[in-house]
């Protein structure tokens, strides 16, 4: 089921390791505590800092010689619940040669204070399993001695393997930048590394079943309660050996997911964008009919009727045509506006509003020259006979509707 690697697979293997480590950019992205760096911004936020650790708990490990057999790449693995005081504790850890597949420790850790919520339907691990396993000296005691034990198989250089290995290094308050995360690695071959959300928050169960095709563990049960952790450090192993030495179906497998990932998301969006488009010409529909139905009837809303209005009335067709060509231009400002407010304050709405203030201005302006007096209109009708030019329509009379056609502008609807 996982990966055996011959002499010279494994040499292969750990150059490519070296090459997959993750720089300190990556780490800090993905919240990591970084030795003489400041703490992560996020970290700060949450106060992560008082919930998983204490101050100054934190350690390196070992450089150089200092462990007594430092091994190239080690998978590692952590089980945890959350004690009263709400930090996280440590409950197991497991750590295997990722180049051999030996297993260097797979312990439980008995935690260092009262614990509220043990998570054992997660991982198995119990009290009773705790006080029996400490009863025969095979746990470990508190997260101290967990690392302490670690640090026997792990230097400054050995690259660490895990899922969420951010998690692993809190629960252990170790300090460690020689990484390759199965999560990160994953995550990034699917959404690229520049784009840091929407992703998958367990992305390992996905993989497991899909990438490595091994079922998901439902109700499984779990005898001495270390099974979960090691389990879970074999296949983030498992994971990265996958992405080394099968990189051309690794990455069309992270296609696939990308595409799967975004697919809802997509439709979401289109049925979105489809329904307001039919909206949009359903409005359009609409004003346009009642467009040429007004037309079409000539209503008294539509146009003034010009022989209801007492007093002299000068000549009709100069009239009409010089009324005509304001009432259109008029009429079409008003119509683009109320169009362009369909989508933000209502079609109608804006619609209505605009034909009303045009036939307001419209009606106001005829009737403001038909109830002229008729020596005045006597006079400006001389005047009009007397124009030789052709170019306007009332002579001196015309600044009037001139004066109105300036108005167009203002007939839209506010």
């Amino acid at each position: 089921m996982f990966t055996q690697l011959s002499s010279e697979q494994q040499s292969a293997v750990y150059e490519q390791l070296l090459m997959k480590r993750h720089s300190l950019e990556i780490l800090k992205e993905q919240f990591h505590i970084i030795e003489n760096e400041p703490l992560p911004t996020r970290v700060t936020k949450v106060k992560r800092i008082k919930l998983v650790f204490g101050p100054g708990d934190f350690a390196a490990a070992p450089k150089g010689q200092s462990s007594t057999d430092p091994r190239k790449a080690v998978a590692i693995d952590c089980e945890w619940g959350e004690a009263k005081s709400n930090r996280r504790e440590l409950l197991a850890v497991c750590a295997i040669d990722a180049l051999t597949g030996e297993t260097l420790m797979k312990s439980l850790v008995s935690p260092s204070q009262p614990m509220k919520k043990w998570r054992d339907k997660v991982h198995g691990i119990t009290q009773a399993k705790i006080n029996a396993a400490l009863k025969s000296k095979q746990c470990l005691r508190g997260w101290k001695e967990a690392r302490t034990k670690l640090f026997e198989h792990i230097d400054g250089q050995t690259i660490l393997i895990g899922n969420s290995t951010r998690l692993h290094l809190d629960l252990l308050r170790l300090f460690h930048t020689t990484i390759v995360d199965s999560e990160i690695l994953v995550t990034y071959a699917v959404f690229n590394k520049k784009t840091k959300r929407p992703r998958p928050q367990w992305p390992v169960f996905r993989v497991r079943k899909d990438l490595l095709g091994m079922p998901i563990q439902q109700n499984a049960i779990h005898e001495s309660g270390t099974e979960s952790v090691y389990e879970n450090a074999l296949v983030s192993r498992e994971i990265v050996l996958q992405c080394i030495q099968r990189p051309k179906y690794f990455t069309k497998w992270a296609n696939q997911w990308r595409i799967e990932f975004w697919q809802p998301h997509n439709e979401k969006n289109e049925a979105k964008q489809k329904k307001e488009m039919n909206e949009a010409k359903k409005d359009m529909n609409e004003a346009k009919k009642d467009t040429n139905e007004s037309a079409k009837t000539g209503d008294s809303d539509a146009k003034p009727d010009v022989k209801a209005t007492a007093g002299y009335t000068p000549d009709n067709n100069q009239a009409a045509g010089t009324f005509s060509q304001g009432y259109e231009a008029g009429y079409q400002a008003a119509y683009q506006a109320a169009y362009q407010a369909a989508f933000q304050n209502g079609f109608q709405t804006g619609y209505e509003k605009g034909v009303t203030k045009v036939h307001s201005q419209e009606s106001q302006a005829m009737t403001d020259i038909l109830c002229q007096s008729p020596n005045e209109s006597e006079q400006i009708h001389q005047k009009a006979i007397q124009h030789t030019d052709g170019e306007e329509s009332f002579g001196d009379h015309s600044e009037v509707m001139s004066q109105n056609d300036s108005d167009n502008v203002d007939w839209a609807p506010a």
